[in-house]
C-alpha cells in the first residue's frame, strides 16, 4: 500500500482531540500492529514520558523494538493536560524534571551493563536491562541530547 509508518499518540483521559472519542495506549496499539507487520515502522506521536516509571519506559520501548525487529521510533513528550497527571498521581509541575530524568535513566539501561543511575526520581545500582537492546540504542541515544526543560519553560 506504501505506507511507511503507523503513528499512535496517546492520552489518558477524553480530551476531545481524538478521532474516536479515545486513543489507544501507544505501546499497546503498536505492539498489536508490529504482530501483523513486518516492515511497517512504529511511531509513537507522541509517549508521555512523565506517565512511565523510568524502568518501565526502557523495559517496555526495549521490549516493542526488540519484537519489532527495531522498528520503533519513539517519540516522547512532557505531555500538557493537567488532568491526565493528577489521574495518576505525577505532579504536573515536575513533568520536566521527570522526561529528563526518566530519559537518562533508560539511555543508561539501554547503554550499560550493569547500569548506575542517580537521578532525582530514579535511583538504579547495579542494573541489568532484562530485554535485549537493538537498533534503538543508537537512535534514542541521538535524540536524548535534546532537554526537555526548554520546552517546559
Amino acid at each position: 500500500m506504501g505506507f511507511d509508518h503507523a503513528a499512535a499518540g496517546q492520552r489518558l483521559l477524553e480530551s476531545g482531540y481524538s478521532v474516536d472519542g479515545y486513543l489507544s495506549d501507544p505501546l499497546v496499539l503498536l505492539s498489536a500492529i508490529a504482530a501483523s507487520t513486518t516492515r511497517l515502522r512504529l511511531l509513537t506521536s507522541v509517549l508521555v514520558a512523565p506517565y512511565y516509571p523510568a524502568v518501565l519506559l526502557a523495559n517496555q520501548a526495549a521490549t516493542l523494538d526488540a519484537l519489532s525487529g527495531g522498528r520503533l521510533i519513539l517519540g516522547v513528550a512532557v505531555g500538557w493536560k493537567a488532568d491526565d497527571f493528577d489521574a495518576i498521581g505525577v505532579p504536573f509541575r515536575e513533568r520536566g524534571a521527570r522526561i529528563d530524568d526518566h530519559l537518562a535513566a533508560a539511555k543508561t539501561l539501554w547503554t550499560q551493563r550493569p547500569a548506575d543511575f542517580d537521578g532525582p526520581f530514579t535511583t538504579l545500582r547495579d542494573a541489568r536491562a532484562v530485554v535485549p537492546f537493538g537498533a534503538m540504542v543508537s537512535r534514542l541515544v541521538r535524540v536524548l541530547r535534546t532537554k526537555s526543560n526548554s520546552i517546559v519553560r
